[in-house]
């Protein structure tokens, strides 16, 4: 049973084609976003009118909500899930490579080419992208995203609900306090405190933008 009928929604329905035993069998949604909504061939239904269609005692949800509210969407609905009784399934693609050593989490969904290495551990309801990479001896808090090519290096220790943008890279040894936002391409050296903000690194005709984060 999927949640969330947006963009990561659809493309995770395209992943579960890859994943052996999956069997998507329904869509939720906010009663909000009912009308119009749709994913695939699958019925949709109101958040509130999902145990009457899917009752928890037989179905599994994996909630498929990006970094809306910086990633506070994706927390509550799978606190909602989990109040009304679901478990959490993890979408975990079989072209990521994740060490037996490493341990994911519940509600989480990984793309291709992810690789999570020896000793690492993501928590609930976290998304990692296409080709991001999660050195040995991470944890990753609760609900945070990782975007394409994001990576970070070892012993890094990521807070919940932070985004980690494309191509952005957290330094080794480096902790991230909660809900930050790092943008892409950004390169962090130093310990970040909750709530901060790195803008994207950008660049013009090939000058360094503006941004340095040299001091980070």
């Amino acid at each position: 049973m999927l949640i969330g009928a947006g963009e990561l929604a659809h493309v995770a329905l395209s992943l579960l084609r890859d994943v052996e035993g999956a069997n998507p069998v329904g869509c939720a949604v906010d009663p909000m976003y009912v009308d119009g909504a749709s994913l695939g061939d699958l019925p949709v239904v109101s958040l509130d009118e999902i145990e009457l269609r899917f009752p928890s005692a037989a179905h599994e949800v994996l909630v498929c909500v990006g970094y809306r509210h910086v990633n506070r969407e994706r927390e509550r609905l799978i606190r909602n899930c989990e109040g009304r009784g679901y478990r959490l399934w993890s979408l975990i693609h079989p072209h990521a490579w994740v060490s037996p050593e490493a341990i994911v989490g519940a509600g989480c969904i990984v793309f291709p080419r992810v690789v999570i290495e020896p000793y690492s551990t993501v928590g609930k309801g976290v998304v990692l992208w296409s080709g991001s990479v999660v050195a040995h001896d991470c944890r990753v808090g609760e609900f945070g995203f990782l975007a394409p090519n994001a990576t970070l290096g070892g012993r890094v220790a990521l807070g919940a609900r932070c985004f980690v943008g494309a191509n952005a890279t957290v330094r080794d040894s480096v902790t991230v306090g909660d809900d930050c936002v790092i943008g892409a391409g950004a390169v962090i050296k130093r310990d970040a405190f909750s709530g901060s903000v790195y803008p994207a690194f950008e660049t013009a005709l090939g000058t360094r933008g503006s941004g340095s984060y040299d001091n980070l």
